[in-house]
């Protein structure tokens, strides 16, 4: 088999991939073997062909990456629906259920899940949210959530 029609069936299978799993890395991938597909049509050695394919493919990460990054965001902030995993409690509602004060955790449930919770900071100290009150949620920090009180 010819390299060139080695590196366009690899290309092919690749977009056929992310069009599967939208992991886009898959994408920057078939970008380098497209890469490696014109350097065998202009009769580069097999060595030469993968160099051009791996750093054509770092090419792409680099430039994929903001572009990614940008588009999620701005969905997320469109589409809050769209968040997954942590981001998707914030801005949620969650009922007390152990006092939560400003120096001392306390616990907040929101549908049916317990979460260890902290008032935000700039709270005053000596403000203190009781069990039955709500709190909203406004970020976290590692599993710990963010919350301010709701009047």
């Amino acid at each position: 088999m010819e390299m060139w029609l080695f590196w366009l069936v690899c290309a092919g299978v690749l977009v056929l991939l992310e069009l599967i799993t939208q992991s886009v890395s898959t994408l920057c991938f078939a970008a380098g073997a497209l890469v490696a597909m014109v350097t065998a049509l202009l009769g580069a050695p097999v060595a030469w062909q993968i160099i051009w394919m791996a750093v054509a493919a770092m090419v792409a990460f680099l430039l994929m990456r903001p572009v990614i990054r940008r588009h999620n965001e701005k969905r997320m902030r469109h589409d809050p629906a769209s968040r997954s995993n942590m981001d998707a409690l914030i801005g949620r509602r969650a009922v007390v259920t152990h006092t939560v004060e400003t120096l001392k955790p306390g616990r907040v449930k929101i549908d049916g899940d317990n979460w260890q919770a902290r008032l935000a900071d700039g709270t005053p100290e000596d403000v203190a949210v009781k069990p039955g009150e709500y709190v909203s949620v406004k970020g976290y920090d590692s599993i710990v959530l963010i919350v301010k009180k709701i009047n």
